[in-house]
C-alpha cells in the first residue's frame, strides 16, 4: 500500500486528472498494489466561495473514473481518490472518495462529518463508512 502526496493544480481539472494516472502507474510501477490519493485529489480545497467549485465538479462514474480506469486495467492497482461529486439524481455535491479496482468501482463513501469549509461546498454525506472487499483483502473508506 502506498500513500501520495500528491497536489492538484488549480484551475485545470483534466491536467489534474491525466497527472493523478501517471502518479498512480508510477505507483504500480514499484510494486504496490493498493494506492491512496488525499481528501479533494482532483479538485483541489482552495475554493472561497461555493460558485468556484462547479468546473471540478465529477459524477461517479464519470470523467475522472474513464480516464483512471484504462491504468487500472493495465496495472491491476487498487486505487483510492477522493472525487467533488455531484449526485445524478439530487444534484447536491458531496466530498467522495471512491475505490477503484480493475473490474471497476468497488465502493465509494460520501464525506459524513463535514468541516466548517465542508459546508459552504458540499452536502452532507448519505453512506455509512464503507468496508469492500478486494482481491488484497478489505478496504474500508473514510474522509478526514
Amino acid at each position: 500500500m502506498a500513500a501520495v502526496d500528491f497536489i492538484p493544480a488549480w484551475g485545470d481539472l483534466e491536467s489534474n486528472i491525466r497527472r493523478l494516472a501517471q502518479a498512480a502507474e508510477r505507483v504500480a510501477a514499484q510494486g504496490v498494489n493498493d494506492v491512496v490519493f488525499p481528501e479533494t485529489t482532483i479538485s483541489s480545497d482552495d475554493f472561497t466561495e461555493p460558485a468556484e467549485l462547479p468546473p471540478y465538479v465529477d459524477t461517479i462514474p464519470g470523467r475522472a473514473t474513464a480516464a483512471l480506469f484504462p491504468m487500472i486495467k493495465r496495472t491491476g492497482l487498487i486505487m483510492n481518490v477522493v472525487i467533488a461529486e455531484k449526485d445524478a439524481i439530487t444534484g447536491i455535491v458531496l466530498n467522495t472518495a471512491v475505490l477503484l479496482g480493475s473490474d471497476g468501482i468497488i465502493g465509494k463513501y460520501r464525506k459524513n462529518g463535514l468541516n466548517g469549509q465542508d459546508v459552504q461546498l458540499f452536502g452532507p454525506g448519505d453512506t455509512d463508512v464503507g468496508v469492500f472487499d478486494t482481491p488484497i483483502g478489505r478496504i474500508a473508506l473514510i474522509i478526514c
